[in-house]
């Protein structure tokens, strides 16, 4: 058990038992306890609960975190990555390397490569890393295939700062490209284990940067905020920051966020001890106050959960097998034969109703696909709507240039209004996408629950519906990703990102100098009466003009963006995008629905099996499986006590991780 002293500033551990060994040994303790519940659960022939575990077993095994590094361009972002690195890899002044999302692992040896979204790679050279950060190759014309568009750049390094398991995503500059946001947000924000979330010294945290932390907020509410620069400025300047910084996100965030600190870094000086080897430098730099934070956060959101969530399954499984074994040891010293009969009466009849009801011509498994056919109708039909013309995202970017008081304010508008409403269709979608999916699981719970009651003669008690929710039912699986890449293939951005020569000629005013004929003084001030009144009422209309001609073409947008979700490709011979993730969706649950049928039916029958043998045994070899029996439920017994052992200690060590962040 963990020997610790708890202070109310604190704590205190023995140095060789640090809380990542802890962790790491409790991480090594549950694959083994999964490793043997696994084998054993084949052993003793126990209904297996449909792989749910094999998900989360392979998140621990793999023991690697996906970290996504957000913030607005020049807040030093590239700079912290490379002061991780060691060196100075990553491009931090070339424009076109902040269109590019960079992968940083860490490795013994170099390698630089372009991974495309048809997971195809193109090995390149570290002189070659500014040269890739289009989206797409430089010499391509027309629509870019799958292998021409670049999903990231990788980069596999030795680091001096960056822990093994760690993946580090560098995203680009949310100054330079705030269009991107949405994109950015929905395509690598729920792929991240963490978000490190970069601000500055300079002041504090801004409106734009809080509009982004609410996008990302929407995903999930695990963000680490670091700030650099902390060298440039005076400790009591940079230290103000800090505490305004922490202020504002506690006031706006404090419940969604699950913290709001702050940690400070001097990337420069971090760079520094890189090069020298003088960890004076990593003192003053602050990275260990930062490591120590980032690790805790890391435990907390990524290795904690991983751990629990791996042993919550392994425990209901677990409680299941038991409740099976106990059936069957009350099954065998059962004397009555009559009993005996009964119960073998009673699992055949169960499972004639269950394929009866659930079978594949089940009247009730008919009903429920119907119903699930109904909600993904229901969901096509709501997007659809919110993209017709009148309708919400229409509605909206409608309101947003009827809000628009000065031609600038409209050309800004103008720039930025294709990514709206691409990012607005892509929110609703993802909104759809996640509602239309939970609709689905919930209506699986009673096919489950009766599924589950077929197995467990005697105890009417069902595994707990979390139970498939977090790993037994993946009803949406990664098909985001590659839906995401016919949008960006087949939207023909030509037609969507304009330039605001269309609009000029109702903005562009001259500024040249005047040059009527000389008025006489007293007609001067009538004159320039008249000409400033003429001026308002030129602007006024021009205003009315650009935000008419706006509101022209963003209808057109919106009809070209709706076109991209439903357009068939007979061509290609491709489905509609909606189409093709609904279809996948009523697949992927018919699927789940004749995989249970079929896992259930085998267990059943496995039941009936031992029920056969148990009515031939005479009453010696009933008393040797009796007692193998019990010899099995011991053996299951103890694996239950390092089950819960391991869950005591997570807890112990949630709250040590807490104290210490």
């Amino acid at each position: 058990m963990i020997e610790r002293n708890m202070t109310k500033k604190g704590y205190s551990m023995d140095q060789k038992a640090t809380s990542e060994d802890r962790a790491e040994a409790l991480r090594l303790r549950t694959l083994s306890a999964l490793r043997t519940l696994v084998e054993r659960t084949r052993e003793f022939q126990l209904p297996e609960f449909l792989d749910a575990i094999e998900p989360s077993r392979g998140k621990l095994e793999e023991n690697v975190h996906q970290v996504l590094v957000v913030g607005e361009a020049k807040r030093g972002k590239s700079t912290f990555v490379n002061a991780l690195i060691g060196r100075d890899l990553l491009p931090t002044n070339v424009d076109i390397a902040t269109s590019q999302v960079f992968r940083i692992c860490p490795a013994e040896r170099e390698a630089y490569r372009l991974r495309f979204e048809d997971d195809s790679t193109m090995a390149i050279k570290v002189e070659d890393l500014p040269r890739y950060g289009s989206q797409v190759m430089a010499d391509i014309e027309g629509a870019p295939q799958l292998g021409e568009i670049i999903r990231w750049i990788e980069v596999d390094v030795p680091t001096r700062f960056l822990p093994r398991n760690v993946r580090i995503l560098d995203t680009p500059g949310l100054g330079a490209l705030y269009a991107a946001h949405a994109t950015i947000t929905h395509r690598f924000v729920p792929h991240a284990d963490a978000v490190i979330f970069v601000l500055d010294s300079q002041a504090p945290i801004s409106e734009p940067e809080m509009r982004f932390v609410e996008e990302i907020l929407k995903v999930t509410p695990n963000i680490f905020f670091i700030q650099t620069k902390i060298d440039q400025f005076r400790k009591e300047d940079w230290q103000e920051v800090l505490r305004r910084n922490e202020e504002i996100l506690k006031q706006r965030f404090s419940d969604r966020l699950t913290d709001h600190r702050v940690w400070p870094i001097s990337s420069t000086n971090l760079r520094k001890a890189a090069e020298t080897g003088d960890d004076d430098y990593v003192v003053v730099s602050r990275h260990k106050q930062l490591a120590a934070a980032l690790q805790a956060f890391l435990f907390r959101v990524c290795g904690w959960s991983r751990t629990a969530e791996a042993i919550l399954l392994a425990d209901r499984q677990h409680s299941q097998g038991r409740k099976t074994l106990e059936q069957r040891l009350q099954n065998l010293i059962e004397e009555s034969n009559e009993k005996r009969a009964e119960i073998q009466r009673l699992v055949s009849e169960r499972r004639r109703q269950f394929e009866e009801d659930w079978g594949e011509r089940g009247q009730k498994q008919r009903e429920l696909l119907e119903a699930i056919q109904e909600k993904i109708r229901i969901g096509r039909q709501h997007l659809f709507q919110a993209l017709a013309s009148g309708g919400d995202i229409e509605r909206q970017h409608q309101a947003m240039i009827d809000q628009k008081t000065s031609l600038k304010e409209i050309e800004e508008l103008a720039n930025s209004l294709p990514a709206q409403v691409m990012g607005a269709a892509l929110e609703t979608w993802r909104r759809i996408q996640h509602s239309v999916r939970d609709q689905c699981v919930q209506l699986l719970v009673p096919f489950v629950n009766a599924a589950d009651a077929m197995v467990h003669i005697g105890n009417n008690q069902s595994l707990s519906m979390d139970l498939y929710q977090a790993g037994a039912i993946q009803l949406q699986g990664n098909h985001f990703d590659r839906w995401l890449t016919r949008i960006r293939v087949s939207l023909n951005y030509g037609s969507t990102v304009w330039t605001f020569a269309a609009l000029s000629q109702f903005i562009l005013i001259s500024g040249g100098a005047l040059t009527a004929p000389i008025f006489p003084p007293t007609l001067i001030p009538l004159f320039m009466s008249a000409l400033w009144h003429g001026w308002i009422a030129a602007t006024r209309n021009e205003l009315i003009n650009a935000k008419r001609e706006l509101s022209t073409r963003m209808t057109a947008l919106v009809h070209d963006v709706r076109r991209q979700f439903f357009e068939v490709d007979a061509v290609r011979g491709q489905q509609s995008l909606v189409d093709e993730y609904f279809d996948g969706l009523s697949e992927r649950v018919t699927e789940t629905i004749r995989k249970i049928v079929n896992q259930r039916l085998a267990d059943n029958q496995a039941e009936i099996n031992h029920l056969d043998e148990q009515a031939r045994l005479d009453d010696h070899q009933r008393q040797s499986q009796a007692e193998r029996l019990r010899q099995q439920l011991a053996a299951w017994d103890n694996l239950g006590q390092e089950i819960r052992a391991i869950q005591a200690e997570l807890r112990e060590l949630e709250k040590i991780a807490t104290l210490a962040g």
